[in-house]
């Protein structure tokens, strides 16, 4: 549902365009959703978690028998963005699904810049 080529746009920088091929951005992004969705805090935990679901390799776009990005390469990549990044993009990602998926959503709660949304009912 939602376009995720804009992360290409925005991780530009920090990716070199020299010496081995690097963390695809977007499966580094949608592991890093997929750790704060499940509430996994330990990126070597993530990666065996995503291993074992067939609907989380599906999201990443990997086959069954593919492996996934070492939990190592996956921290060395987190270094690379500082936390405001992380919120800019999760938030830019959170407008655009709240967009496309055509469901009806009220604004309940608004505290320190962090809104809270709830899904409600067709009128």
């Amino acid at each position: 549902m939602v376009d995720w080529t804009f992360l290409y746009d925005e991780t530009r920088a920090p990716y070199s365009h020299t010496g081995q091929p690097s963390l695809d951005p977007v499966v580094f992004f949608k592991l890093v959703l997929v750790g704060r969705l499940e509430n996994l805090v330990s990126d070597r935990r993530l990666v065996e978690h995503c291993a074992l679901r067939l609907d989380i390799l599906l999201f990443l776009g990997y086959e069954v028998d593919e492996e996934l990005p070492w939990h190592s390469t996956v921290s060395r990549t987190r270094q690379f963005f500082p936390a405001a990044v992380f919120e800019r993009l999760f938030d830019h990602v959170f407008v655009r699904w709240l967009g496309e998926s055509g469901e009806n959503w009220v604004l309940i709660s608004q505290f320190h810049g962090k809104s809270l949304f709830l899904q409600t009912a067709a009128v």
